[in-house]
């Protein structure tokens, strides 16, 4: 009996089980880095949302922009907002202690109050795009993006916010890829990629 055929041949079941052990293991710690990510992106996420209270009337007012109050605003100038929007144009500026005036069909915002809304606009676009990168390099799983952050990218209005700021400053593309998967006509294959 040839003991040397028999060591060598336990030897390799000994190392393929070792390796399946390692590979295993690699794999579950790999899961669980991935959850404590998601968590902890999370955590990050609605320490934003919350860190401010005039965070969400600063996005709701980007978001009701036209056109020529959008410019303004991305570049720093003074804004005159009318229309439904102009309550919560005054509310901002009067809870900031900014320059504010009433004009009769509107209010006219400062320059202070322009670059406050626009930064809280960025500072909250910023945020959603470490969370829509995490989603496309897959630090963030497809059911939990989905469960979580839905709502997030496409509310119950049906419209993504921040879509024209979105265009306008030219930036967020990972923003941009969330707000298309949530949509009910865009049905993705896989996963996109942000080049």
């Amino acid at each position: 009996m040839n003991y040397a055929i028999w060591i060598s041949a336990a030897s390799a079941v000994i190392a393929a089980l070792g390796a399946w052990l390692v590979f295993f293991r690699l794999r579950a710690d790999h899961e669980l880095s991935r959850r404590t990510q998601t968590l902890a992106l999370m955590t990050f996420w609605y320490h934003v949302v919350r860190e401010d209270h005039l965070m969400m009337p600063c996005i709701r007012l980007a978001d009701s922009l036209n056109k020529a109050e959008l410019d303004s605003l991305l570049q720093g100038r003074e804004i005159e907002i009318g229309g439904e929007a102009r309550k919560t144009a005054a509310m901002i500026a009067a809870s900031k202690g900014f320059l504010h005036e009433d004009t009769g069909g509107g209010v006219k915002l400062g320059i202070e109050a322009s670059y406050y809304i626009r930064q809280q606009t960025y500072s909250y676009l910023n945020a959603l795009e470490i969370l829509a990168t995490a989603w496309t390099d897959a630090l963030i799983d497809e059911p939990t993006f989905d469960r979580e952050f839905r709502s997030v990218f496409l509310p119950a209005s049906g419209k993504p916010p921040l879509l024209d700021f979105i265009d306008r400053s030219g930036i967020f593309p990972a923003v941009r890829v969330a707000q298309l998967h949530f949509l009910p006509d865009y049905e993705a294959k896989k996963r996109a990629q942000i080049a």
